[in-house]
This record gives C-alpha cells, sequence and structure tokens, in this order.
C-alpha cells in the first residue's frame, strides 16, 4: 500500500536525483557595461586592437539624430503633461510615444494625479547601443526629467520615463 509519506519521500528522491544528474550551474559572466559613447567597460582587457571593430564604433551623436531624440522625449512629456484630455485620450495619446512595455505601466494613471509642467531648458542627449538608444534628460519646472529612447524605424519610442526626484 502506498502512503503519503512513501510518496513524499519518492517525490524527494527523484527531486534529488534529477537535481545531480544536471550537474553544477555554470557561473553567469558579468555584462559587459555600456557608456555614453556606445562602447561596452569590460572588466578584462586585451592587447588586441579594437579600432577595427565594428562592435566598438562610436554611437552617432550627429545633430539631427540628437534633436530627434531631445523632440521625441519632449513631445513624449508634454503628452504626459497634457491632463486637458480625457483619461482614456490622454492614455492613447502618451501610448502612442511609447513602448508598449513602457507605456503599460500608465495605463491605470489618473491624470488628476499629474502635476502639468513645461520644459524649461535643452535637453541633453546621450547615445548608447551604436545610437539605437538614447537617455535623454529634461528640464522642467519641477525638477529633471530622463527618458530612455529605442530607436523604431526612423523614429524613436520612449520605453521609459523617469520622474524627478522628490524633496
Amino acid at each position: 500500500m502506498i502512503t503519503r509519506r512513501n510518496l513524499l519521500g519518492l517525490a524527494l528522491v527523484s527531486t534529488v536525483l534529477a537535481a545531480a544528474s544536471c550537474g553544477p550551474e555554470p557561473t553567469p559572466e558579468p555584462a559587459p557595461l555600456p557608456t555614453p559613447s556606445g562602447n561596452t567597460t569590460d572588466t578584462e582587457t586585451d592587447d588586441e586592437d579594437t579600432s577595427d571593430h565594428e562592435d566598438f564604433a562610436p554611437a552617432p551623436t550627429d545633430e539631427a539624430a540628437s534633436t530627434e531624440a531631445s523632440e521625441h522625449a519632449t513631445t513624449t512629456l508634454e503628452a504626459f503633461w497634457d491632463v486637458s484630455k480625457s483619461q482614456d485620450e490622454w492614455y492613447i495619446g502618451l501610448s502612442e510615444l511609447m513602448t508598449p512595455a513602457g507605456g503599460a505601466p500608465f495605463e491605470h494613471t489618473l491624470i488628476e494625479n499629474i502635476l502639468p509642467s513645461a520644459v524649461t531648458g535643452d535637453p541633453e542627449v546621450n547615445f548608447f547601443d551604436e545610437g539605437n538608444t538614447a537617455e535623454v534628460t529634461v528640464p522642467s519646472e519641477h525638477g529633471t526629467w530622463t527618458l530612455i529612447l529605442y530607436r523604431e524605424g526612423d523614429g524613436w519610442l520612449t520605453e521609459s520615463i523617469r520622474f524627478p526626484e522628490e524633496g
């Protein structure tokens, strides 16, 4: 007769055997960190000259790309601050400027909780990932906002909005 104790023992033994047959888990290598130029930093260095490698090419920082990213970040914040629309219109307008993952947290944001603001200076743009990612800091009446943008075709989509530090 099979008892509860026998079933639990059998489950424990099969789990231990399955884990033992898999061997030790590999230790993951730390990922290189991006730098504002688009290069990556790594703890190990080698003597190989990397100047000819495409992976190490600096991100394009031309004026047109910087202007496009600045304008998209400003447009995203203006849509966020535009509380003159209905709740649904506000979210639709904002989400069209964002990636699906970036817009999702704002789906249930109540517009009556948003403090409207305005841009007070020129945004600052740093490019990463060979120019496909941009970090844009935007000064406003209520502090500095930081947006992460991803290149989408010929334009940009906002992946995240970091609010100004409070107090």
